[in-house]
């Protein structure tokens, strides 16, 4: 069994080493992918609708300006605080969907070492893609 499972990984993890190879390749291109698919699926979303998204994209659609530094224009860095009164509404089951079109099934809570404890939205598509982008490819020996 155990290795049977190592061998499946090892597949795994050649195929997912060469997907992120080929990303690194054209990383610009796939961070504006990410970018615009993140936007365009949560633009409807409380915290899409109260950051504008849609106009956003509409926006940078029209003038043809890159959309990395256009969002980095857009939306400044920002705290937990940010997404409390989010993430809050999600907790209760006011808004499910308050921050992102995904399921969450999970609110994580940290440990709190820098202040109070946080909760963090956690998804199937969040675990899947750390899964195969972050830990896979480990997996090429």
């Amino acid at each position: 069994y155990q290795y049977v499972t190592f061998k499946a990984m090892a597949v795994l993890g050649r195929w997912a080493r060469g997907k992120l190879e080929e990303d690194c390749k054209n990383f610009q291109t796939c961070q504006e992918m990410l970018l615009r698919d993140l936007l365009e699926k949560n633009k409807d979303t409380l915290f899409g609708r109260d950051h504008d998204f849609g106009k956003f994209l509409a926006r940078t659609d029209d003038s043809g300006e890159n959309l990395l530094d256009a969002y980095k224009k857009f939306m400044p860095l920002t705290r937990y605080e940010t997404y409390r009164s989010y993430i809050e509404k999600m907790r209760t089951g006011e808004d499910s969907k308050a921050l992102t079109t995904d399921a969450v099934d999970l609110l994580a809570a940290t440990s709190g070492t820098s202040g109070n404890r946080s909760l963090l939205p956690t998804t199937h598509k969040q675990r899947q893609t750390f899964f195969l982008q972050g830990i896979a490819p480990v997996f090429d020996t």
